[in-house]
C-alpha cells in the first residue's frame, strides 16, 4: 500500500502455489492447458526445475512398497 509499486509477478521469486506461476491480474485464460501438479510446491518446481528433477529421483518406486494388505512389501 504504501511501498513501490511491484513489477514482477512473484516478487519473492520462490512461490510455490499456483497463482505465483502466472501474470498480476491474471488473463483470462492463466494456463493453456491443465497444469500437471507433481508436487505441493507447482510454482516452485517450474521455477527451479532442477530441484524438481532431485525430489522426483529420490521418490522414484517409493509409491509401489504398499500391497492390497495395507501392508509394505517384504515385510
Amino acid at each position: 500500500k504504501y511501498g513501490k509499486p511491484v513489477g514482477v509477478d512473484d516478487p519473492w521469486g520462490y512461490g510455490r502455489s499456483l497463482e505465483w506461476a502466472t501474470s498480476c491480474p491474471p488473463p483470462r485464460h492463466n494456463f493453456i492447458t491443465m497444469p500437471r501438479i507433481r508436487s505441493e510446491s507447482p510454482a516452485f518446481d517450474l521455477h527451479h526445475p532442477e530441484i524438481a528433477a532431485l525430489d522426483q529421483l529420490e521418490n522414484v518406486g517409493h509409491g509401489d512398497k504398499a500391497l492390497a494388505g495395507g501392508k509394505e512389501a517384504g515385510k
